[in-house]
């Protein structure tokens, strides 16, 4: 059983080498002692915790789901569904933050567990990103930018190994 929560997680490593390279590959650590990180991240890390830099923070995470998630097969999609469907309390989170947040704006508005479900699951079935995904996978990676490097701007191999470790296995994201 666990050796199957590994391997659907394995499905985010994609996803990490965007983020912290601009490309799906993973590095190759066989020539250099560090490899270089993405820029766009460096600088969201080195920025001060302000509210403008959370925005920017996760608009560069959307983009970098987006543009991964779009390219995923029906089995890549069905890890991410499995991810997703079997994280109980995200489900009770994203209903917590519906019910304070977008029920004020629009009390017309309904949305039930099994709605989340059925957006989740069409996800998987579409490739379609939606705000559930998009939400679950900016939580999970939110503390990306808070990673201590050895250097500024460039990553080892050991480090990148334990940001592997950290992201390639259920999290309790609240």
């Amino acid at each position: 059983m666990e050796n199957t929560i590994k391997q659907t997680y394995e499905v985010l490593k994609p996803l990490i080498n965007k983020v912290l390279f601009q490309n799906f590959d993973e590095p190759d650590f066989k020539e250099l002692k560090n490899v270089k990180l993405n820029t766009s991240f460096v600088n969201l890390i080195n920025k001060k915790k302000t509210d403008e830099n959370l925005r920017l923070s996760t608009s560069y995470l959307f983009e970098c789901f987006t543009e991964v998630f779009s390219k995923f097969t029906e089995a890549n999609r069905l890890s991410i569904v499995k991810i997703l469907l079997h994280d109980i309390e995200f489900k009770s989170f994203v209903m917590f933050k519906f019910l304070l947040g977008y029920k004020n704006i629009n009390p017309e508005l309904d949305l039930t567990a099994d709605d989340i479900q059925d957006m989740i699951l069409l996800y998987g079935k579409s490739g379609k990103m939606n705000a559930f995904v998009a939400l679950y996978f900016d939580l999970f990676f939110e503390d990306i930018f808070n990673f201590k490097f050895s250097e500024p701007d460039s990553i080892t191999e050991n480090e990148y190994q334990e940001i592997l470790d950290q992201y390639l296995q259920a999290k309790t994201l609240v």
